[in-house]
């Protein structure tokens, strides 16, 4: 009985939010949303940093490692502007993101991910290897796609490589 009083209440507050405990979102809504994420590592392969700014909400919150939080889209493009690669020297080689979760309730999508980045040098004789973890919120839009709320991640281990052998 002493736990029952909480668990009504946040059963009630989570229905008063427009969620129901039952709703983990249709095949269709996880769908797109594998889909906005195949679309977004795409831009950030291209290193395409206004595609990748539009793909954020007008009130998104970009929350990288080590620096403070980074407050609407303005300034999350701003951001990318500032920590884009030269492209004229290195290509992103691989960029994967393996989604362990992805839970949509309402207008909301909740996922994370273990990640793996490789940038190689153009001529392909130098490359650094990072591998991290993130957790993103995305907010459906009124036309029905998908935009990232808020997104923080860590890196777990940064490896640096000298010669075309190791990757």
């Amino acid at each position: 009985m002493l736990y029952r009083k909480p668990i009504v209440l946040m059963f009630l507050s989570m229905l008063l939010a427009g969620w129901s405990v039952a709703d983990s979102g249709s095949d269709a809504d996880v769908a797109s949303v594998k889909a906005f994420n195949q679309a977004y590592l795409a831009a950030q392969k291209s290193g395409n940093t206004n595609k990748i700014a539009s793909m954020w909400a007008a009130d998104g919150v970009l929350l990288p490692p080590g620096e403070p939080a980074v407050v609407g889209s303005s300034q999350i493009h701003a951001w990318f502007v500032r920590n884009e690669p030269d492209m004229q020297t290195v290509r992103i080689a691989t960029n994967t993101a393996n989604w362990k979760d992805i839970e949509v309730a309402g207008d909301y999508a909740f996922q994370w991910a273990p990640t793996f980045v490789n940038i190689r040098s153009v001529n392909d004789d130098a490359g650094v290897h990072m591998n991290g973890t993130v957790l993103q919120v995305l907010k459906k839009q009124p036309d029905g796609s998908w935009k990232l709320l808020r997104s923080s991640w860590s890196y777990e281990g940064k490896k640096k490589d000298s010669n075309k052998g190791e990757r």
